[in-house]
């Protein structure tokens, strides 16, 4: 029968390089956390017509619920021949509690194929991105890098809860790098976007 999609906000949504499209998380209706997973493969016909598709049920978070995280495909390469998995990687969002809101700074990897999620444990000993939300993440395959920007560490309309710090995720190395611009960095900010620039024709190599 397919799975169901009810109405959300401060969700997360990646389309994999398989054409999975993933929500997961977010709030519903101003009030219920939510730490699902929905996926769908949208498929068209010889001449081009859409055909009918239903969503799908995935793992949900094996974690307390979050919304206002931020999440980007993660596309990861076969080995011995076979066929590269399709990922997602989260970080960060929050969730209210008694005594106010919980943010974190967690990074999960979900494995679509598997249906599986993985809590990326850093190597002890190296630093992390605060905890955050409302932020904006990308990964960038020329150095196998996800990369953290912004976001808001508190709730409370004070200057310093608005994050201007951008973070490296090194996938192979698995650890976080502070990074630090030679030129003029942006305002901080939250609820923003974030993407890969490649040229005005794709073409060229961010790295």
């Amino acid at each position: 029968d397919g799975a169901s999609l009810i109405t959300r906000r401060a969700h997360v949504v990646v389309t994999t390089r398989a054409g999975v499209t993933i929500v997961h998380g977010g709030k519903h209706q101003g009030s219920e956390c939510l730490n699902d997973v929905k996926l769908i493969k949208p498929a068209i016909d010889n001449q081009g017509n859409a055909l009918p598709t239903e969503w799908r049920e995935g793992a949900p978070l094996p974690a307390l619920c979050r919304w206002g995280a931020a999440a980007t495909p993660l596309p990861r390469p076969g080995k011995a021949g076979k066929a590269g998995e399709d990922t997602m990687a989260v970080f960060g969002g929050r969730r209210k509690e008694k005594k106010g809101h919980h943010y974190y700074n967690e990074l999960w990897f979900y494995h679509v194929q598997a249906d599986e999620w993985e809590l990326v444990k850093p190597k002890s000993g190296t630093s992390r991105p605060p905890a955050r939300d409302h932020h904006a993440m990308v990964y960038v395959a020329e150095t196998d890098e996800i990369f953290v920007y912004g976001g808001r560490s508190a709730q409370a309309r004070k200057k310093e809860s608005v994050l201007g710090d951008l973070w490296a995720f090194k996938v192979k190395d698995n650890r976080w790098l502070r990074m630090s611009p030679a030129t003029q960095r942006p305002r901080a900010r939250f609820l923003h976007t974030m993407d890969v620039w490649r040229g005005t024709f794709g073409s060229g190599n961010p790295a």
